[in-house]
């Protein structure tokens, strides 16, 4: 029979993995499907807003302000370099793609690895298009805040939303 203090050393156990989980969240480890999902297009709007607002807030009217047009230029670049990051693994997961299906065989292993590829392939797909649509609003964003378009220092600003397939 277990005593009193065993039982309480276990629950806190418990109770400290309880507690890691509610604060950080459970995420997937390598390899594994992650549920998670993407944000909604509505808070993503009010979250670029708001992190242009902050920052305008923040450096207008201040020994910064000067700095103003070249944060709101980097803070769209994050998105920006994110999206080129991404399509170039999309990328990578295409060529991956077809090679799988030049050598598929009818076994199951090569079947499974084809199904690997194409999740990996569709979830990079949903999460170009995300940081694509954070990219458009912070190049919104900018062009409202400073009266110039946005334009990459290097490469090209490419939107697939009117593209297809």
């Amino acid at each position: 029979m277990p005593h009193q203090t065993d039982i309480q050393e276990e629950t806190g156990v418990t109770s400290g993995i309880l507690d890691h989980l509610a604060l950080h969240g459970a995420t997937p480890g390598p390899g594994e499907t992650d549920h998670r999902p993407l944000p909604q297009p509505d808070e993503v709007e009010l979250a670029m807003a708001t992190l242009f607002d902050t920052t305008i807030g923040l450096l207008t009217g201040s020994q910064l302000e000067d700095n103003l047009e070249e944060m709101l230029w980097s803070l769209t670049s994050i998105f920006h370099r994110r999206l080129t990051h991404i399509q170039k693994l999309l990328d990578d997961n295409e060529f991956e793609v077809r090679e799988s299906l030049a050598i598929q065989d009818g076994s199951e292993v090569a079947s499974v690895e084809l199904e690997r590829l194409q999740m990996i392939g569709l979830k990079l797909w949903d999460h170009r298009d995300a940081f694509e649509q954070m990219r458009d609003l912070a190049v919104d964003h900018f062009s409202a805040a400073t009266g110039s378009p946005w334009l990459p220092r290097n490469g090209s600003k490419v939107s697939h939303r009117g593209l297809t397939s």
